[in-house]
């Protein structure tokens, strides 16, 4: 099965993976869609979108870009719902496959 999901500017997204081989200990950092840039989607973390009224990120902000024809585990809420449910189970293959687009 494929799913897509479409980028939106500002919206919230998840990048989820595991931190350990035996992906028993699910790893998931929040992310916000920033656009477009160099042909790849780009994302800053929730540190760097919250930053201060003086409009200074913190230090340790971050972007993430990603090539449009990524395999990556970027997830909507939705997405990331189903992913808790289903996918993080090791013992079970990843039945979703996400193609990704841009609004």
């Amino acid at each position: 099965m494929k799913k897509t999901i479409t980028f939106r500017k500002g919206e919230v997204y998840f990048s989820v993976g595991f931190y350990d081989p035996d992906f028993t200990m699910p790893m998931i950092e929040t992310y916000v869609y920033v656009g477009i840039e160099n042909d790849e989607f780009l994302f800053i973390d929730a540190t760097g979108h919250m930053s201060g009224p003086d409009g200074e990120m913190p230090e340790s902000a971050h972007y993430l870009a990603l090539s449009k024809d990524s395999k990556s585990s970027m997830l909507d809420r939705e997405s990331l719902i189903e992913w808790l449910a289903v996918e993080h189970t090791p013992t079970r293959p990843a039945p979703i496959e996400y193609e990704y687009t841009a609004a």
